[in-house]
């Protein structure tokens, strides 16, 4: 069995890969010899788990400590805050602004300070239960 192949991100810019880190990838390759398989896909925008984990663990928590609400009261409240239809639809990037955004409004209009997902421990093996803020 062979050891784990790291993977590297970029973008197809008028029919040319443009890696987003062209020394890494370098280096990498350096280390290789012989044939190799080379697969190229459109990336997976979608959300991870771990932000879904995080936004219903600590965020969402938060802000119902915080308001009173339920989880799905303040859920609904933070995508009407930030006109956002459906989370489910977010793009990881997307996703993580719209994070970002709550935090941001969170912490200078409310004094509330929501933690950064590495700033907390919440394994992902754990329950959904919110964690003291």
């Amino acid at each position: 069995m062979s050891a784990p192949a790291p993977k590297f991100k970029g973008k197809i810019k008028s029919g040319k890969l443009i890696l987003d880190n062209p020394i890494k990838y370098a280096n990498y390759i350096f280390t290789l010899k012989g044939v190799v398989e080379v697969v190229v896909r459109p990336w997976d925008y979608t959300r991870s788990v771990a932000q879904n984990r995080y936004y219903r663990g600590i965020i969402v928590p938060a802000v119902v400590k915080w308001t009173g609400y339920t989880d799905k009261e303040a859920h609904c409240a933070l995508k009407f805050k930030f006109s956002i239809k459906s989370t489910a639809s977010l793009t990881s990037a997307e996703f993580e602004e719209y994070c970002e955004n709550i935090r941001r409004w969170a912490a200078l209009e409310h004094n509330l300070i929501i933690p950064m997902p590495n700033e907390v421990d919440f394994p992902e093996d754990t329950e959904m239960t919110p964690l003291p803020l």
